[in-house]
């Protein structure tokens, strides 16, 4: 999370003086003599590391803080069961504003809060589960759910909660080390915070992330030392569960964060953090600024009916229904389940004892590693009394294994399951059960040692007389082509018919490449064949920046996700080592600055999510240049080709010529796609709306739309093209998006703009007072002969809230020129400007900066002579 430099030092201020934990003597010498060689606090939680995901959300904090009562609450309580996270997120600070709680906070800010509130809620309570990880509610500062509509009862009563610092600083590493595993000796967690001072650090760790598998160990040292830069520079806390000393060249942390499993690298959400590192490090700033700060928490709840282990639902379940096996109910150890062993052999989607496997057939989870005797039990709500078939779906490689079934304690029959010659082959065996309505706790208790459950349904029986004549399924999908999977077995692909099919409910997963994959619950009626037709929905990697058709997109804005997703790259890296740290090769422009897409090989593409409010025809503009004869680039919609052009050879890959063709769009959210042959370049390419002309310098070679032929260029000149959109001055402008420093708002001197002269001085692109130059190099205007005290707004629209990077290209003839940042006034951030030699002689200038959503007035104040030519932000 980023703060702000006050912000900032209240942090470290908190830290430093909070209370200091008291550590037990014999522990620590324990641990500086070498005798604590691991610990591992992992089995006192209870939590799915897919779930545990804040995903856009700066709660780290509130997580962190969140596993510390949850462990104390195992340790001294026995009780396991997971508190709620959406209650503290929708109750701190009113659940909106800039200070809610996913606007960042501290361990002292987790405590404060709970001392006022002295309740702890479950999260399986009405509302409770965590629902702020979206995009709206990071947007909006607002929690997702009301506190007043979230359940406080049943609760667990909080007699006294502290922070307390952990000592490694000024004491020497092992002194630091022995604290720490003390405090985790004690069976207590630890709460990490840990500061990178640069946008560079940050990337590397997520790469780490990401990339990175479980068993990888984080260095944090690597940036120690290095300059604080207030517009990047940010903190994030992780617990703390555990260390591992075994091995005296390899010691580490074990730390759970809260950005779910990094697409499957990390299935239990853990990353392993160098413990021989610096614990004095600093980054160097106005202030001192630790690198990273230990904590923990000494709290008791208090005794009362609300702190016993109760039997609660992991997920609701309403018959008819199908139960997934690994969804058995919170509670813990001999109240929701029985195993013979400790800990999840499986380690994926939940971490108790019970062992979890993801199934072979197509994803989900199955209950594995099943020894005699062990039980699993589910909170089933049936709201009709009456005759029900129970169907469960198992294996077993061998015979005479078996289920007993019971409800609410009564025997309900058992189930022989036959020999399938595999845990991966499965088979239905079905028990009659009959439910009076309400709710009732369903027991499953296994008699032999190799049986797998994958689930089970419950399904109004048919009555006798009326026989039992199966059903069918007929299912087409829009496109055709997907496949299908039928109880999580392969059925075959659309359009099919699904025969013989037993009465009940059934389940179907409809995945087709590029589209969201939809799962759906039919009933089957005896002897009736159920016709089905599913419309997939498209899915389309998360854009990098926002794009609103019309606009200019540049070719480095491709989509994020990846190799094979947002792009494919025939080298692993990035060749120009400039703007983002993937595969695509990105360089800077000479020497105008700005970023191009190079190093282009045959089949090399790039995407871009793109929306298009109105279906219709326009002219989409090609910047860039060939390489290499006979190159081309092709333009598709949602892998509908749209155009193909060859880019101009203007005979250097610093020079840039362009083409235009016309298209026909469709509204809606789309997936543009460039895909190229041969080596080539590409600056940027425009989409203007029919009827509407781009901005296009004198040195451009053009003719009108819909078609213009390749350029010939001459090799005395300078061509490189930047076309802008047809701006309509005092309308609000998108952000994401690039702002042309001459298109400020319309009003006049102390409206829209002040300047110290009266006339424009450069004599070109508008009639006011605002000095504006054509710059021949680049075939631009810019804002130019900037003194100090002036300043100019922009009215502009931003789509979503959060951290942009601001880039300014700008010039300067001396050094200590500024340019202050305002929203509505609000002053974000200043921008030093560098002496570039002259005011024509530009360079690009990044911050990082704060934008609220909706509509706003951006100023930029200047301080000493500059010129200023374009803005772009991005997120």
């Amino acid at each position: 999370m980023h703060q702000n430099d006050s912000t900032l030092k209240h942090q470290i201020d908190q830290y430093e003086t909070a209370p200091t934990v008291s550590l037990d003597t014999a522990g620590v010498l324990k641990a500086r003599l070498g005798l604590s060689r691991s610990q591992n606090l992992l089995p006192y939680l209870d939590y799915n590391a897919i779930q545990r995901d804040q995903n856009p959300t700066g709660n780290c904090w509130v997580w962190v803080g969140t596993g510390l009562m949850e462990i104390t609450h195992q340790v001294e309580d026995a009780i396991r069961d997971p508190l709620s996270i959406q209650y503290f997120d929708s109750t701190y600070h009113g659940g909106a504003g800039l200070t809610w709680a996913g606007n960042g906070g501290t361990l002292a800010d987790f405590v404060n809060f709970y001392q006022q509130q002295k309740i702890a809620v479950p999260a399986s309570n009405t509302n409770a589960s965590f629902k702020d990880n979206t995009y709206w509610c990071n947007d909006n500062n607002q929690a997702w759910v009301k506190a007043s509509d979230i359940a406080t009862d049943p609760h667990y009563s909080i007699a006294s909660i502290q922070e307390q610092k952990i000592p490694t600083r000024s004491i020497g590493t092992e002194a630091a080390i022995a604290n720490i595993k003390t405090v985790l000796d004690s069976n207590k967690g630890v709460y990490f915070a840990f500061r990178l001072p640069n946008e560079q650090a940050w990337n590397d760790f997520n790469k780490f992330w990401l990339e990175g598998n479980q068993s990888a160990v984080w260095n944090p040292d690597l940036y120690d030392g290095n300059p604080w830069e207030s517009w990047s520079g940010g903190s994030h806390a992780v617990l703390c569960v555990g260390y591992q000393d075994t091995d005296p060249a390899n010691r580490y942390w074990i730390m759970l964060n809260s950005w779910g499993n990094a697409f499957g690298n990390r299935p239990s959400g853990l990353f392993r953090v160098k413990m021989d590192i610096d614990y004095d490090a600093m980054f160097t700033s106005s202030m001192s600024i630790p690198a990273t700060e230990w904590e923990t928490i000494d709290m008791n709840y208090s005794p009362s009916p609300q702190s016993t282990s109760i039997e609660k639902p992991y997920t609701t379940h309403t018959v008819p229904c199908r139960v997934e096996a690994e969804d058995y109910d919170y509670g813990g150890e001999n109240i929701s389940y029985y195993d013979t062993t400790s800990g999840n052999s499986g380690k994926v989607y939940r971490n108790d004892d019970v062992d979890i496997e993801q199934t072979t057939q197509a994803g989900g989870f199955d209950v594995g590693w099943v020894r005699n005797g062990e039980w699993l039990q589910y909170t089933l709500d049936v709201p009709e009394a009456g005759d029900y078939e129970m169907r469960i779906r198992s294996s077993s490689p061998g015979a005479g294994d078996q289920i007993v079934v019971s409800v609410d304690g009564i025997d309900a029959g058992t189930l022989i399951i036959p020999q399938t010659d595999s845990f991966d082959n499965y088979t239905n065996v079905s028990l009659p059960v009959k439910f009076s309505a309400g709710r009732h706790l369903v027991r499953l208790t296994f008699a032999g040692d190799r049986q797998n459950i994958d689930y089970f349904e419950i399904n109004p029986a048919i009555p006798a007389e009326q026989g039992v004549i199966d059903g069918k399924i007929s299912l087409g999908s829009t496109p055709s082509g997907a496949t299908v999977f039928l109880d999580n077995v392969l059925a075959g692909m659309t359009p099919l018919t699904i025969p013989s099919l037993r009465p009940g409910s059934h389940h179907l997963d409809i995945a087709k490449s590029g589209y969201q994959t939809q799962q759906l619950t039919t009933v089957i009626k005896s002897g009736e064949t159920q016709q089905m037709n599913v419309t997939l929905l498209r899915s389309y990697p998360a854009p990098y920046v926002n794009h609103t058709l019309p606009a200019l997109i540049e070719a480095e804005d491709y989509n994020l996700g990846g190799e094979g997703i947002a792009y494919h790259d025939t080298t692993a890296w990035n060749e120009g080592s400039v703007y983002r740290n993937d595969g695509v090769d990105i360089e800077q422009i000479h020497p105008t600055g700005g970023y191009k897409v190079c190093w282009i090989r045959d089949g090399e593409w790039l995407t871009y999510t793109v929306t298009i409010p109105q279906a219709g025809n326009y002219t989409v503009i090609f910047t860039g240049c060939s390489i290499t004869p006979e190159s081309s680039c092709t333009l598709s919609i949602d892998d509908t080709t749209l155009t193909t052009v060859s880019l101009p050879d203007t005979g250097s890959s610093d020079r840039f010529g362009t083409v235009q063709r016309m298209v026909s769009l469709p509204a809606g959210v789309h997936l543009l796609k460039l895909s190229f042959i041969g080596r080539q370049d590409v600056d940027n390419l425009q989409f203007v709306a029919a009827g509407l002309q781009p901005q296009v310098s004198s040195t451009t070679v053009a003719t009108p739309a819909p078609i213009l032929e390749t350029p010939t260029v001459s090799p005395s000149e300078t061509f490189i093209v930047r076309p802008t959109p047809s701006v309509t001055f005092g309308q609000f402008q998108s952000l994401p998006g690039q702002i042309q420093a001459e298109d400020f708002d319309t009003g006049g001197e102390m409206v829209a703009y002040h300047d110290t002269t009266s006339e424009n001085l450069g004599e070109s692109y508008r009639d006011e007072g605002v000095d504006i130059i054509f710059n021949p190099v680049d075939g631009s205007n810019s804002v130019t002969d900037i003194e100090p005290g002036e300043w100019i707004r922009y009215p502009v629209n931003i789509t979503e809230s959060g951290v942009y990077n601001a880039s300014f290209r700008v010039a300067a003839n001396v050094s200590g020129s500024t340019v202050d940042i305002l929203i509505d006034d609000s002053n974000l951030s200043a921008v030093q400007v560098p002496d570039t030699g002259s005011l024509s002689s530009f360079t690009w200038i990044t911050r990082q900066i704060w934008l609220p959503a909706g509509q706003h007035m951006l100023r930029l104040k200047f301080s000493g002579p500059l010129s200023i030519d374009t803005m772009k932000f991005t997120p």
